[in-house]
This record gives structure tokens, sequence and C-alpha cells, in this order.
């Protein structure tokens, strides 16, 4: 409905750029993940349609949905192979794993200490195509964009003073330098 009300109001304006009317083509789905054995607690899964994102956690006392090892394998249902994340130097949040509809994009939360940061990788090669610091910032995924958050008075982003807005491109990726401030 916000693409067809702003495809609407630029019908008239001169100069209207065609990417706000259209939006991003990558939409971004969040990736629930689980452990794979209950009494161990040491695999964790999310599953898509045709993509795994495997994470370990040996050191859990109970279920977990942090993981230390920077470990991660991609595993693809369809064609049987995988590939493993291995660049990883922080600690993995389960709670915050990302596919794009074509499942070809991960985004994973990588944070350690200060830094905090959304990666982006290819699922075919694990190789990283992109990444946005969201360090000291409030930030939330909606389908094409991501948005965060400064100066915040509470736990959500509608606390915060300032808002930017990251439409994804084609690539599925987060680009800083196309950042829009909303607020």
């Amino acid at each position: 409905m916000n693409r067809y009300l702003i495809f609407v109001s630029c019908l008239g304006l001169v100069g209207c750029h065609s990417s706000l009317a259209i939006g991003s083509d990558c939409t971004l789905r969040k990736i629930s993940v689980t452990t794979t054995d209950p009494s161990r607690n040491e695999v964790y899964e999310g599953k898509a349609q045709t993509i795994v994102v495997q994470f370990r956690n040996e050191n859990a006392p109970k279920t977990a949905d942090v993981y230390p090892d920077p470990h991660v394998t991609v595993r693809n249902l369809s064609t049987a192979k995988y590939c493993d994340i291995k660049d990883g130097n922080g600690i993995w949040s389960g709670k915050s794993v990302y596919l794009d509809k074509n499942e070809s994009v991960l985004v994973l939360n990588e944070y350690s200490g200060a830094s905090d940061i959304l990666a982006f990788y290819d699922t075919k090669t694990c190789r990283r195509l992109a990444e946005l610091d969201v360090s000291s910032r409030r930030w939330e995924i909606a389908e094409d964009r991501i948005r965060t958050g400064q100066q915040c008075g509470g736990e959500d982003l509608t606390s915060c003073h300032h808002i930017k807005e990251i439409i994804l491109d084609k690539g599925c990726l987060a680009r800083e330098s196309k950042a829009i401030t909303i607020k």
C-alpha cells in the first residue's frame, strides 16, 4: 500500500525517481533458528525452502540463541551443496537470520563488544557481499528496507530521535551511502 501511495503522489510531480514508485526487487524474511537435538543443544538450524543455515554452540547448558563459533554452514537442499562462513569475528545472533525471497542472499547479525554489523552473504559461495555497521543503533529489517535509529529513549525504533532508512538494492544489499533520513 505504501508503494501505491508513493506512486500516486509521484504521478503529478516532474522528476519523480522511478525507484521510489517501484521500490526494491528484494524482500528479506526472517528465518527461525532451533536446536536440532534438544537433549544436546549443540547444533542449531534455520530452514527455508531450499536453504538451511547451521550454527554451533557446543558449550550451551540450555537452548541458545547466540553462537560464538564463527563457523556457519549454509546448505542447499536442492543441490546438496554446502559452504562455510568462516570470516566472522564475533557472536552470531540466532534471532536475526534473514534470507531474500530467492534464497540467494543471507543476512546475519554479528556482534562483539562495541561492534555490531549486519553481514550479507552469497548462499552458494558463502562470500561476504556487503556489511552494514549498526553499532550503537537500534535497527530493524522490514521486507525491502533496513531502518536504523540513534539517540533512542527506549528499546524500539519509534523512540529514536534520528532514523535512517536504507532500501535494499536489486542484489538485496544495503548500501549506507543510499540511506535516507526519515526523522
